[in-house]
């Protein structure tokens, strides 16, 4: 990812500790805040420029909710099952981190990720464009240590402390904004026959019915062996060992991490829960969205 890996000029002044991650990023509209040194005026340029094509599949996701799983999930859809041989970025494209040249020379069919919220996704509004999308949505609390444990992954010299970390969580002072909102912005439009929303702690529960989910709406009618045979090599722990060994980065920054359930219990406090509860209701108390939060950490 251009901010966290490459860093650069952008974020020197965050290597030295002088100042928080967040205050190297970039903005766009709504506030919404980029990594540093993603060429934010490219990024605008693909929302209005890319075209949309029915052959074209969206993962989209906020960060730490399963869109590099599903992608996997996708190519081995495609592929008749066969586990991919080569890194991630050979079937999954992240087009917001390419300049508009880059993204006009990408060889289609292939996956595109997208982690922006439903109003920047690039093409315009999906459910008045020919392409598919899978949206996964995650339990907050989950997302949150799963989005902090990145970062501590990532830190140079500034450490970065848990409590002051959930805050700007909450507030949406993260990359891509408030996840309570990016959830909610996909919900509204969850009944348009081109999107297709998965709840990630049900995908773990039932990997099976996951992929047959994924396949129909794919447009795949798939054997049932074949089904379970791609649930079985889809789980998270085989593809993080398949696609680490492709790539030394995602190891080393831990980019798909064990993808559990219940995490946050060793994490959050009584205060934490109140408050992350507290905007859940507050952002999402009008839909009828239930989190599975996990009563114990499953593995």
């Amino acid at each position: 990812m251009t901010g966290y890996v490459g860093l650069a000029d952008s974020a020197e002044k965050f290597l030295t500790g002088s100042i928080s991650f967040y205050d190297t990023c970039d903005t766009i509209g709504d506030g919404l805040l980029l990594y540093p040194g993603s060429k934010k005026q490219d990024i605008l340029d693909h929302c209005k420029k890319f075209a949309a094509r029915p052959s074209h599949v969206f993962i989209t996701s906020y960060l730490r909710s399963g869109t590099n799983w599903i992608s996997y999930i996708v190519q081995l859809i495609r592929n008749d099952g066969a586990v991919p041989e080569v890194d991630l970025d050979h079937f999954a494209v992240s087009i917001d981190e390419m300049t508009q040249e880059e993204v006009e020379a990408i060889e289609f069919p292939r996956i595109i990720k997208w982690h922006f919220p439903y109003d920047h996704v690039a093409g315009g509004p999906p459910h008045q464009s020919p392409a598919k999308y899978i949206y996964s949505y995650r339990n907050p609390r989950d997302v949150a240590v799963s989005l902090f444990l990145l970062n501590k992954g990532l830190e140079k010299v500034r450490p970065i402390v848990w409590s002051e970390f959930l805050d700007d969580f909450i507030s949406g002072n993260v990359t891509y904004g408030s996840q309570l909102h990016h959830i909610k912005s996909w919900w509204e439009h969850r009944d348009s026959p081109n999107i297709l929303m998965l709840s990630y702690e049900r995908m773990k529960k039932d990997p099976v019915g996951a992929v047959q989910s994924i396949s129909t709406f794919l447009g795949y009618q798939l054997s049932q062996k074949l089904i379970e045979e791609i649930a079985a090599n889809s789980r998270i722990n085989k593809m993080k060992k398949n696609l680490e060994s492709f790539n030394s980065a995602l190891t080393k920054y831990k980019y798909v991490r064990k993808g559990v359930v219940g995490e946050w219990h060793n994490y959050f406090g009584p205060e934490d829960i109140k408050k992350l509860d507290a905007a859940v209701k507050e952002k999402l108390g009008d839909t009828d969205i239930v989190f599975d939060y996990g009563d114990t950490i499953d593995q």
